[in-house]
């Protein structure tokens, strides 16, 4: 299971970060905090997520914690980037969004040293389902506007739920000894 997993993160990571040179040019600089920029920042984030998932396993397991609060930043700043299109973000929201980032990569750092495989797997899931029901709140906000949305960023965003509750149900009904890590999960619940 440890090389499928490392193969799928290579090949996300390398997919990710094409997406991200690709879109560069579409992004100034100065303007990766303005509402199109987010959508850059959320890309730049999975990918970096994505590379250290790629790699934790060969070179350092401690590059768990940078790869989940990377991920999870990916979600929260496409949330942030869904909230951008109907209002400007404040200064202080902007830095709330980074402080829970933060608590977020301590939280998991600290379940990597005193936690659970099961806590540590709850936390990522549970944090991306909320910033996944933040995402389909903000685009109901913006359909309030009468801004015409891609159905299917919508359904995209209910598949992602749906599989993230799927997996927490799964994590709790199988028997999950509490000392592996990513590589070394059962079938089912790493496919999900």
């Amino acid at each position: 299971m440890q090389y499928a997993n490392e193969l799928f993160f290579i090949v996300a990571a390398t997919i990710l970060w094409g997406l991200s040179v690709g879109g560069k040019p579409l992004i100034q600089f100065n303007k990766i905090i303005q509402p199109e920029g987010y959508w850059f920042l959320a890309l730049i984030c999975s990918a970096f997520g994505f590379t250290c998932f790629a790699f934790a396993s060969t070179l350092y397991i401690g590059l768990l914690t940078p790869a989940n609060t990377f991920l999870l930043a990916g979600y929260i700043y496409l949330a942030c980037y869904c909230r951008s299109l109907s209002r400007p973000l404040t200064k202080q929201f902007k830095w709330l969004i980074l402080l829970a980032i933060l608590l977020i990569g301590l939280a998991f750092a600290y379940l990597m040293l005193k936690g659970t495989f099961v806590e540590r797997v709850s936390l990522v899931v549970v944090v991306a389902c909320f910033a996944l029901i933040w995402q389909l709140f903000e685009l109901k906000r913006l359909h309030k506007l009468h801004i015409t949305l891609p159905i299917f960023l919508i359904v995209t965003i209910i598949a992602e739920l749906i599989l993230a509750l799927t997996r927490l149900t799964l994590l709790f009904t199988n028997d999950v000894p509490s000392t592996i890590h990513l590589y070394q999960e059962p079938f089912l619940t790493a496919a999900i």
